[in-house]
């Protein structure tokens, strides 16, 4: 069985979080997809940043939609975790797709509820020619819906709090490919009625090994974490199965 693990904003455990030395991180720790979130900068350039003010993750203030993307690459993105992370960017989302571009596949959340938004990052995408490198998701189902007629190729993962079957049957109605829901929602009957309705089922929010190992379980295909070297870990020692016994003699 494959189970992806997709680094949340990045090794975000350990570095700060939708910068590239997360992103770096991740993909030293054997992390094979990375997720971002993206809002438009006030000049209207895709940049990834959580928070619809730059207050929690940079030394800046007031809202990212106030900031021209010079302005964003201004503020310092890292110190706030750490010393050693002084001087880390608000990166572009164009940064991120040339630098991870065939390295790791990128699941982009559409953050915010700008209509401009997912034209700018169909743009980039189709600019870079990273169609088959994405993955697109929204807590905001209007910005998938925008999205779907610009990169009609490119899987729609629509983000949910609430994980029933009446979520599912909207989601396969919408024509979403997968669905994304709080782990502790996960069950192994939902991801059947999931699969049943030709989604796959993708969760977020996991707390420890255990509950991964019990996604696993329920048939999720995969999971964001931050931290991906412990999961990938976790997941190797879970699928390796019992030790092939010497053939030596003596």
């Amino acid at each position: 069985m494959t189970f992806l693990l997709i680094a949340h904003r990045g090794a975000s455990a350990e570095a700060p979080e939708n910068t590239l030395a997360a992103f770096d991180l991740a993909l030293e720790q054997g992390a094979k997809a990375l997720e971002l979130d993206v809002r438009l900068s006030a000049d209207g350039v895709p940049v990834a940043i959580h928070d619809a003010t730059v207050e929690r993750t940079t030394d800046g203030h007031g809202p990212v939609a106030g900031h021209t993307l010079a302005q964003l690459k201004a503020l310092d993105a890292g110190s706030w975790f750490g010393p050693r992370f002084a001087g880390e960017r608000v990166p572009a989302l164009e940064e991120v797709l040339v630098r991870y571009r065939g390295k790791a596949r990128l699941q982009i959340e559409l953050k915010s509820e700008e209509v401009e938004l997912p034209a700018g990052v169909a743009a980039l995408v189709r600019q870079h020619k990273a169609e088959h490198d994405i993955i697109l998701s929204s807590f905001i189902k209007a910005q998938l819906e925008r999205a779907r007629p610009l990169l009609p190729e490119v899987p729609l993962a629509w983000l949910v709090r609430r994980f029933n079957n009446e979520v599912i049957q909207e989601a396969a109605e919408a024509g979403f490919q997968s669905c994304c829901q709080p782990a502790a929602l996960v069950t192994a009957e939902l991801v059947r009625e999931a699969k049943a309705r030709g989604l796959t089922v993708v969760a977020w929010g996991v707390r420890s090994v255990e509950e991964l190992g019990r996604l696993v379980g329920c048939g999720a295909v995969a999971a964001t974490v931050d931290w991906p070297d412990r999961a990938r870990k976790n997941i190797e020692r879970k699928f390796a199965g019992p030790a092939r016994p010497s053939t030596r003699s003596g």
